[in-house]
């Protein structure tokens, strides 16, 4: 997975008011069902910090809002 942030970082705001927030985009790459969605999302959503997470299979994205330092999220 490879982080992007800023313009591709959509819905911001999902977990409103955690002080430093931010929300990071992965490529999940060979993401191809909802079996693996559920696992990439329910991984991501299980790590301290992390204040929510979703994934696509479409887009082979996963999107992760958290409050963790730089470098503490990515593969």
């Amino acid at each position: 997975m490879t982080a992007t942030t800023g313009a591709e970082a959509h819905l911001e705001g999902a977990c409103p008011g955690c002080e430093g927030e931010r929300t990071q985009v992965f490529q999940v790459e060979g993401l191809c069902c909802a079996a693996e969605v559920g696992q990439v999302e329910g991984r991501l959503r299980s790590l301290p910090g992390v204040c929510s997470a979703w994934a696509s299979a479409v887009t082979q994205r996963a999107t992760v809002v958290h409050t963790l330092p730089d470098g503490a999220v990515e593969a």
